[in-house]
C-alpha cells in the first residue's frame, strides 16, 4: 500500500474550513474497498493523534453502527467530520454541510461520477458565518478521474440491466464452447484443478452437505470418470458441487505491502468538460428536494414513498405543480424523462419508507428457510431501498453485496431465488416509473 500522509495533509491544509476557519468542513472520502477505507482512517489517526478516534470514521454497511455514524455526520457540529465510505455515501445521502469530496477510487461511469459530485451540491445557508451561504465546494481527485472524463467524454455508463438468467445462459454457452475448443493437453489441466477441489472437499467430509456428495467426490479422483468426459457431465458436476466450494477453507496468502514515496505536487484546477447542463440539473435537484419536503403529503409523493403504483395522471399532476411553483422548467423535465422519469427522480430524493421496502420482501422472507447471512443480505437491500428509493439489479454484484460472496446475489441464493430478488427490485422500480 502507498503512504497517504501527504494526502491527509493536503486535505487538512487546503480543504474548505468552517467554524471561523478553525475546523475542516464536512468531508466525504470515497474509498475503493473496506480494507482501503480502514487503512485511510488508521493513517489519519496516526498523523493527527489529537483527533484520533472521532474526527475521521469509516462508514460502511457491514458495521452495525453505520446508521448512527451517518446521523452524527449529518449533524453540523458533531463528529465525524470526515466520513470514509465504500459506496454507501456515493449517492442518495443529503448532507448540505459537505464542502469537501475526496476521490480515492477510480470511477469510470459518468453517471455515477456526477452522482458522487452531487454530494457536494446541496445548498446550505450561513455555513461559513451569518449571511455567508455555501456557494461552492472542493473536490480532491487523487485518481485522475477528471482527466479521464475530459479525455473520454463518451465514457462507459452503467450497463443496462441484463437479467440473471441471460447472464447465466451466456456463461454456460461460453463454458461449453471453451471446453469443446480445448485440446487433450488443456483438458488434463482442467482435470487437475477439479481433482484438487475434490481432494479438498474430501478433507471436510465430516460436513453433512459434503458427505451427501462423497460418492461423486471419490469418483472424480479416479481415472475411470475422466474417460470420454463430456461438457454435460462437467456441467452436472458443477451443479452438484457449486454450493460446497465455499466450505473449503483456502490458505490465506500473506498480504504484500509496498512503501512507495508518495509526494503530491502542486494542485491543478481542472475544468470538467462534457457535463453541459449538469450544474443546472444540480440546482434543479436541490430546489426539487426542498419542494418535496414542503409537499410531502401530496398524493403522488406519498405513493412513491410507500411503493404504491404511480399512474400517469399522478405524474402529470406532479409535473404541473412543479412547473407552476417555478421548481422545474420544461427543459428540466425533458431531461429527467430521458434519464428514467420524474417518478424515479422523486423517489431517489425522498427515499422509500422502510415499512414499504420490508413489505416488498415480506413474501420472499416468509416462504423460505434462509441462513443468517442470507437474511442480512436481504436486509442490506432493504436499507439501500430505504435510502435510495430504487436499486438497479447490477448493484447486487458490487460491494457491499460482494462482501458476502464474490458472486453477489448469485452466490448467496439459488438461481430461482436470485431471480426472485431481482424481480422484486424491478417491481419496486416499475412502480415509480408510471
Amino acid at each position: 500500500m502507498f503512504r497517504i500522509v501527504d494526502e491527509h495533509e493536503h486535505l487538512m491544509t487546503h480543504g474548505q474550513k468552517v467554524a471561523d476557519g478553525d475546523r475542516l468542513g464536512k468531508t466525504i472520502v470515497f474509498a475503493k474497498n473496506q480494507d482501503h477505507a480502514r487503512f485511510i482512517v488508521q493513517r489519519f489517526d496516526a498523523n493527527y493523534p489529537h483527533l484520533a478516534g472521532s474526527f475521521a470514521r469509516v462508514v460502511i454497511s457491514s458495521d452495525s453502527y453505520a446508521q448512527s455514524l451517518i446521523d452524527n455526520f449529518c449533524t453540523p457540529n458533531k463528529a465525524p467530520h470526515i466520513a470514509v465510505s465504500v459506496d454507501m455515501l456515493d449517492t442518495g445521502i443529503d448532507v448540505p454541510e459537505v464542502v469537501n469530496l475526496v476521490f480515492f477510487k477510480i470511477v469510470r461511469s459518468k453517471t455515477k461520477f456526477w452522482q458522487m459530485l452531487g454530494r457536494g451540491t446541496r445548498l446550505c445557508p450561513d455555513l461559513f458565518g451569518p449571511g455567508l451561504d455555501k456557494a461552492f465546494f472542493s473536490v480532491f481527485d487523487f485518481c485522475q478521474n477528471f482527466e479521464f472524463f475530459n479525455q473520454n467524454p463518451q465514457s462507459i455508463e452503467g450497463a443496462s440491466g441484463v437479467s440473471l438468467s441471460e447472464r447465466l445462459f451466456a456463461a454456460r454457452v461460453e463454458l461449453i464452447a471453451a471446453l469443446d475448443a480445448r485440446d487433450a493437453g488443456a483438458a488434463v489441466g482442467l482435470k487437475a484443478g477439479i481433482v484438487r477441489i475434490a481432494s479438498l472437499l474430501e478433507d471436510i467430509s465430516n460436513v453433512p452437505m459434503v458427505a451427501s456428495e462423497l460418492a461423486l467426490i471419490h469418483e472424480l479422483q479416479g481415472e475411470d470418470f475422466w474417460q470420454d468426459i463430456t461438457a454435460p457431465m462437467l456441467e452436472t458436476v458443477r451443479r452438484r458441487l457449486r454450493s460446497l466450494i465455499k466450505l473449503i477453507e483456502l490458505k490465506r496468502r500473506a498480504i504484500v505491502y509496498t512503501d512507495f514515496e508518495d509526494v503530491i505536487g502542486l494542485g491543478t484546477d481542472i475544468v470538467l468538460g462534457g457535463f453541459a447542463g449538469d450544474s443546472g440539473m444540480a440546482s434543479f435537484r436541490a430546489k426539487a428536494l426542498q419542494f418535496l419536503r414542503r409537499n410531502e403529503d401530496h398524493v403522488a409523493i406519498l405513493k412513491l414513498r410507500r411503493n404504491q403504483p404511480l399512474t400517469a395522471s399522478d405524474l402529470a399532476e406532479l409535473e404541473r405543480i412543479m412547473l407552476e411553483a417555478g421548481v422545474a422548467q420544461p427543459d428540466d423535465l425533458e431531461r429527467v424523462r430521458s434519464e428514467g422519469g420524474l417518478g424515479l427522480l422523486v423517489r431517489s430524493l425522498v427515499g422509500l419508507e422502510r415499512e414499504a421496502a420490508k413489505a416488498a420482501f415480506a413474501a420472499f422472507l416468509a416462504n423460505r428457510s434462509l441462513t443468517a447471512n442470507q437474511i442480512e443480505f436481504v436486509n442490506l437491500v432493504i436499507d439501500h431501498l430505504t435510502q435510495m428509493g430504487a436499486m438497479p439489479p447490477s448493484r447486487l454484484y458490487e460491494s457491499p453485496f460482494t462482501d458476502f460472496d464474490p458472486m453477489g446475489v448469485a452466490g448467496m441464493f439459488t438461481g430461482a431465488d436470485a431471480s426472485e430478488v431481482i424481480s422484486i427490485l424491478d417491481e419496486v422500480r416499475r412502480r415509480a416509473a408510471a
